[in-house]
């Protein structure tokens, strides 16, 4: 494999890293082949990775994508602790809110 340099939420250059998006990706392939514990493992990671860069997503939060995976895999309370996450970090995501207003439940932020 070759070296790859490009510009990810931080602005600054990285090589040959596995991003953010590329976890996410893993995470849903992962699931889409019935490996529920290696999807949840590669989600885990991703927000892992994205907290690291301390700078708001530009794409769908890793933790949002979370909270999907979960409801995905009938796990509604750990779902609602990552949706929960997510709003934390990004506080004015419309989906997120939307999700909140849908199941009425005022999540603690």
């Amino acid at each position: 494999m070759r070296s790859v340099n490009c510009q990810m939420h931080t602005g600054r250059s990285v090589s040959s890293e596995v991003s953010v998006q590329q976890l996410e990706a893993q995470a849903w392939l992962a699931w889409a082949a019935g490996n529920p514990d290696a999807a949840l493992e590669a989600m885990r990671a991703a927000t892992r990775k994205e907290e690291s860069y301390s700078v708001e997503s530009r794409t769908v939060p890793a933790y949002e994508m979370l909270g999907d995976l979960l409801l995905e895999l009938n796990q509604p309370e750990q779902a609602v602790a990552a949706y929960t996450a997510a709003l934390k970090k990004a506080p004015a995501r419309s989906t997120l809110l939307l999700v909140q207003r849908v199941h009425r439940e005022p999540w603690a932020i």
